[in-house]
């Protein structure tokens, strides 16, 4: 909830007309690197001792979108990727997601039908 209110007290300050993080020219996005710089800056400050770079939590971004259903090719569009090969090397879903997968054949209405009789 917190980050949700500073992006929206951000929002209202700095009105990004197209990305949220802007870079130099605003309608182009902030470059990984300066994205990779505020990272290491806020890990420093923060004395926080895990995570190498940015990159496991574009791989967290992209998962936690796909596991809320959303749309493979929005998902593309967020991260910025030209391909879908690319965004498809982000994501990964938990055990937890997979389990919730219903099989086409459990969604077909065919209890009326007699199983068939393996002899």
């Amino acid at each position: 909830m917190r980050l949700l209110a500073e992006l929206r007290v951000y929002g209202k300050l700095y009105r990004p007309p197209h990305w949220l993080f802007p870079g130099v020219a605003p309608h182009k996005p902030m470059p990984i690197g300066t994205a990779q710089r505020i990272y290491y800056h806020a890990k420093r400050t923060t004395k926080l001792t895990h995570g190498k770079d940015i990159y496991p939590l574009h791989h967290g971004f992209a998962t936690h979108l796909l596991e809320a259903s959303v749309d493979i090719c929005a998902i593309q569009l967020l991260l910025g990727h030209r391909s879908l090969d690319t965004t498809t090397r982000y994501l990964s879903l938990t055990r937890q997601h997979l389990g919730q997968i219903r099989s086409p054949l459990d969604l077909l209405h065919c209890n009326d039908l007699p199983l068939l009789a393996m002899e």
